[in-house]
């Protein structure tokens, strides 16, 4: 998908989206008919109603939406972000190849939104359709949008493309998490990350199996014991600046969860192949860090395998070693991301010393029965980072929900034979609990954890999702982070 950059509105204009606060900035040839359609109370300019317009006149667009923004001081984000997807998945219907936004000084606050939800609600799940499939589903999504001012200046288009990458970034993260684990596996991810790294001239570091032995990963290798893959630790660097220490964005990355020998109900099954969302949100990151010039090192790590059930897997009452030197007992195979965490963090924390810790994780249904699939929960050891990612979570409609670890969470992860046990023998609490583990790993570093698993694939989801699709949920709210923190 392209985008370009026009001062008019021209005769070959197929499809045009128009957001009007104000009946004069309405194109001329669409003022009478608006005018009528407002006295006959069939449209509003304050509500942020549509109506379409359709015209056989060889110099006006074919098609035409209008969008009533309402009050200009009392536009939101959010507002706009809504008004335009919807804008824009109504436009698809139409099924021609590109779409033009008609902007005005009222709107110029977001144009980055603007732009963001352009790009994310043409996105299509249908990555692996071929043939016939394909190129009707093709016909369904643009390919260019015309963004149309008369008086462009530089940061206003700079906001447009930053809001036209950022979405694409996104976009990559919704085609990981829709993979399935027989394509988006462990060698996936280590490929797309030496693609990346080629590209923007990042540092990789690919940790093998055999590497994670030597380095005394027991908490990895536990859960890999099933696997046909070898499990692997990704480590990608962006370090535009020499003295400052980096902030870490570990993501989990469990390209498929059986559950392990205790295996998942069925229906719980059918959701698995999105337990890496938050490995697929690092690599989303590294797409736009070069791309967006963020002036922040930034250390990404993604641990990485499945659960799967053999033979050789991990069993409830096994004891590991973690890469810290902490036993844990395995009281659930099911509590597998958290460990995979565990030696991730540690590790980043020992080699790169790192200023803030993010992790992002699928990690528990706990935190869906908490906050449902509106929010993803944010536990974390240090109010400031709290406020930062409250703000990002604000500025990107990516919601978030604070949420507590008390001194007893972390007592009930306390191991009775070992030094940690990876579940509590309570079912409440879970999402705290799972934090408290993660949280006996991070030391003294200022850290945040956020349980993405209500918002990776919510049951129902926002305008500028589509409808059984990945959300990519996490890229933008990080992305707002190291821009403006």
């Amino acid at each position: 998908m392209k985008i370009s950059f026009k001062k008019t509105i021209n005769s070959n204009e197929k499809i045009l989206i128009i957001p009007l606060s104000s009946k004069k900035n309405a194109p001329d040839y669409i003022k009478k008919w608006l005018d009528l359609r407002i006295k006959n109370k069939e449209f509003a300019l304050k509500n942020y109603q549509q109506i379409e317009y359709y015209s056989d006149k060889e110099d006006n667009p074919d098609y035409s939406i209008i969008i009533g923004m309402g009050d200009a001081s009392k536009i939101s984000s959010k507002k706009v972000r809504n008004a335009f997807s919807k804008a824009v998945k109504n436009a698809k219907k139409v099924k021609k190849q590109e779409i033009s936004i008609l902007l005005n000084n009222e709107l110029a606050p977001y144009y980055r939104q603007i732009a963001e939800a352009s790009v994310l609600a043409n996105y299509q799940m249908d990555i692996y359709k071929t043939g016939k499939n394909k190129k009707v589903s093709d016909q369904s999504r643009f390919k260019k949008i015309n963004f149309i001012s008369e008086n462009f200046t530089s940061n206003q288009k700079k906001d447009l493309e930053a809001g036209y990458l950022t979405a694409l970034a996104v976009n990559h993260v919704r085609d990981y998490v829709n993979g399935p684990e027989n394509i988006m596996n462990v060698n996936f991810f280590a490929n797309e990350a030496k693609k990346l790294a080629k590209k923007y001239k990042y540092k990789l570091t690919v940790l093998e199996k055999k590497q994670l032995e030597r380095l005394g990963m027991g908490a990895i290798l536990g859960v890999n014991r099933g696997s046909e893959h070898g499990a692997k630790l990704l480590i990608l660097e962006h370090r535009p600046l020499k003295k400052e220490k980096p902030i870490m964005i570990a993501g989990k990355g469990v390209t498929f969860d059986t559950g392990g020998v205790q295996v998942k109900p069925d229906m719980a099954m059918d959701w698995m192949k999105m337990d890496m969302a938050g490995g697929g949100v690092v690599l989303g990151l590294f797409h736009l860090l070069k791309e967006l010039n963020i002036k922040k090192n930034v250390i990404g790590i993604i641990p990485l395998t499945d659960n799967a059930v053999s033979s050789t897997a991990q069993k409830p009452n096994d004891i590991v070693t973690s890469y810290s030197g902490k036993t844990i007992e395995i009281g659930h195979t099911d509590a597998e991301g958290r460990l995979i965490l565990a030696d991730a963090i540690s590790y980043g924390i020992k080699k790169y010393q790192p200023q803030e810790i993010i992790d992002l994780a699928t990690l528990t249904g706990a935190c869906m029965v908490a906050l449902g699939t509106e929010y993803a929960g944010l536990f974390s050891n240090n109010k400031k980072l709290i406020q930062k990612l409250l703000n990002a979570s604000e500025n990107t409609d990516e919601e978030i929900w604070h949420m507590p670890i008390h001194k007893n969470h972390r007592e009930a992860m306390k191991g009775t034979i070992s030094d940690l046990k990876n579940i509590a023998s309570s079912k409440f609490g879970g999402a705290s609990t799972a934090a408290a583990f993660l949280q006996a790993f991070v030391e003294k570093t200022p850290w945040a954890h956020i349980d993405i698993a209500g918002v990776a694939k919510p049951i129902k989801p926002k305008s500028f999702d589509e409808d059984g699709s990945a959300t990519g949920f996490g890229v933008r709210l990080i992305i707002d982070f190291l821009q403006n923190n």
